[in-house]
């Protein structure tokens, strides 16, 4: 085995791979390994931020409808204020 060079274990990468083996079992790695494959294909992972939960925007919306500001429906919801941003704002046809 080849123990220098590109990717070599005396490479800043093969001492990265080496500590990576080492602590795999603190990053749960093996464990999750199955839930990346099925019958022995990768599943591709969906790119983006999930939507936001409809039930979230609901209540945002209703919060509007009652005439409160943003802040408030921040306050009451127990939301960040970016989302309630977020939301506030959403185009009618997304609503």
């Amino acid at each position: 085995m080849a123990t220098s060079g590109y990717g070599g274990f005396t490479s800043p990468l093969g001492y990265t791979l080496i500590w990576a083996m080492g602590h795999s079992s603190d990053m749960h790695v093996l464990e999750n390994l199955p839930k990346q494959f099925s019958d022995g294909a990768l599943i591709a992972a969906k790119s983006g931020k999930p939507p936001i939960a409809a039930a979230k925007i609901e209540a945002v919306l209703g919060c509007k409808a009652e005439g409160l500001t943003q802040k408030a429906t921040s306050i009451k919801l127990g939301m960040p204020a970016s989302t309630v941003h977020k939301i506030w704002h959403l185009p009618k046809e997304t609503q």
